[in-house]
């Protein structure tokens, strides 16, 4: 016949089946448990997670206007638009700096030996200096307010998926 080994590991007829549905029934009863536990967990976390994308949003906001107050980067004409060069910024805001220039020295427009193009020269330089004190700032404005608008788009997206699910 048979060897003994075979037939120990069939297991008698109906035996098997029955614990296979008592346990499929069992684990339903967990699933169904644990599933309820685990979308509870889940909608936690979302909620965990919009909070942090709302206070990152805040953080960035509030960093970008610390930057725009400190370095009245509201006055287009002493600050670069993104991507101007040093150059193509003086030229358009050579008048600004010229005018400065003759604030800071009242003299100077009287001055016979100071010719116009030292004039234009030293009032570059001026413009050279506000330029190098914003360039790594406006990247970083540039780079936060790019984040800025990434999180409120997700935020917006995710309090837009919620309202779907109503």
């Amino acid at each position: 016949g048979e060897p003994p080994a075979a037939a120990e590991a069939a297991p008698p007829s109906g035996a098997g089946e029955a614990a296979a549905m008592e346990g499929g029934e069992a684990s339903a009863a967990e699933d169904g448990e644990d599933g309820k536990a685990k979308k509870k967990k889940k909608k936690k976390k979302k909620g965990k997670d919009k909070d942090k994308d709302k206070q990152r949003a805040k953080g960035l906001r509030a960093r970008l206007q610390e930057l725009h107050e400190r370095l009245d980067t509201d006055d287009p004409e002493r600050t670069p638009s993104a991507g101007e060069t040093c150059r193509d910024f003086f030229a358009r805001t050579s008048d600004v700096w010229v005018r400065k220039l003759l604030e800071e020295r009242p003299g100077l427009s009287d001055n016979p030996h100071f010719s116009e193009k030292e004039l234009r020269r030293d009032a570059f330089s001026l413009a050279q200096e506000r330029y190098a004190e914003l360039e790594p700032v406006l990247q970083e404005l540039d780079d936060l307010e790019r984040e800025q608008n990434e999180a409120e788009r997700e935020a917006v997206a995710a309090g837009g998926k919620k309202r779907g699910k109503r």
